[in-house]
């Protein structure tokens, strides 16, 4: 076994341990989202718009994370372009504060969603071919 395969499987092993932390994180961040809706029911007003937002930025960290571990798993464009669109779409709807912050954080949605049409687009043509 020459080094290239031992360092191979060295970082195929740190992967397998950082995927297994984070699938941990996310689970144990499922009860969370139950409570964050417990609060949102029985609040009213100007408290449940922020905790609403807390809600989401949780939600939407717990789907980054699991998005994450396909990235890592599957290794597939398609994933990371996924990733990439929920991190986006994250930081768009929990730390934008003005039009401009919407204008380019929608921008940055669309740029890896057309990406992933036209990967699937060009799958399509060349297995017909």
């Amino acid at each position: 076994m020459n080094s290239k395969d031992v360092i191979h499987k060295i970082v195929h092993l740190l992967e397998m341990v950082i995927i297994i932390a984070i699938g941990i994180g996310v689970v144990l961040g499922i009860p969370d989202l139950f409570r964050y809706l417990m609060e949102l029911i029985t609040l009213e007003g100007a408290d449940s718009f922020l905790l609403f937002q807390e809600f989401l930025h949780h939600a939407l960290l717990l789907i980054v994370g699991i998005e994450f571990i396909l990235m890592i798993v599957t290794d597939k464009l398609e994933t990371i372009l996924s990733l990439v669109v929920f991190v986006i779409a994250r930081k768009l709807l929990i730390y934008s504060e003005g039009t401009l912050d919407l204008l380019f954080g929608t921008i940055a949605v669309c740029l890896p969603i057309l990406v992933m049409k036209y990967v699937k687009t060009d799958k399509k043509d060349n297995k017909n071919q």
